[in-house]
């Protein structure tokens, strides 16, 4: 957020805003970026750092300006190969029963409310290989939602609803968006490992 607690309007203002490069995201790929409002131009360097830059005619006193970044990432951790013949062709019935927990509702996964019924259709469309509807949800909620750590609710709906979330609202909208579209899933907490850290 840009601010102006001057008294008096400010002109001509240059504002130059960072945003992400390729190699600040470890395990990830950038797929897409939306950027609020459209910058005036955007720098790369040499070295990959980007920069977004917004001219402002002016900017009144006590007037602020919003500037939203949003990006779409491809992410990954590791790539298994395996024989596929060797795979049982279905579920056993304890295992479908223990699967069965993986796509109830619960009260901050409300994958059986309608509004993210109608979210999930929304994005998934005619889909139907469930590595390609994971990769939409996954993008979708990442472009829906800006992050904000606040003591608002973290269900669901109140972050579909709302557009803002921390890490839990990301994950419970995930999980309510993939399990409405019949995928297990459940939540698995930790911290992310890199090698140089």
């Amino acid at each position: 957020t840009i601010h102006n607690d001057a008294t008096t309007t400010a002109r001509s203002v240059t504002v130059t805003v960072p945003l992400m490069a390729e190699l600040d995201v470890a395990y990830s790929q950038s797929s897409d970026q939306q950027l609020t409002p459209e910058p005036d131009e955007i720098i790369t360097q040499s070295d990959g750092r980007r920069y977004a830059i917004y001219y402002l005619d002016r900017l009144a006193a006590d007037a602020s300006v919003v500037l939203e970044q949003k990006y779409a990432l491809k992410t990954y951790a590791a790539e298994y190969d395996y024989d596929t013949s060797l795979l049982l062709s279905d579920y056993t019935e304890a295992e479908q029963r223990n699967l069965q927990s993986y796509l109830r509702a619960t009260t901050n996964i409300s994958c059986d409310d309608q509004r993210i019924i109608d979210f999930t259709k929304e994005v998934i469309g005619s889909e139907t290989i469930a590595y390609r509807i994971v990769r939409s949800l996954f993008s979708a909620v990442n472009l829906r939602i800006t992050y904000e750590d606040t003591g608002l609710p973290q269900d669901a709906v109140s972050v579909l609803e709302r557009g803002t979330a921390n890490c839990e609202g990301y994950t419970n909208l995930l999980l309510a968006t993939l399990r409405a579209a019949g995928i297990y899933c459940r939540q698995i907490s930790g911290y992310r490992y890199t090698a140089e850290k």
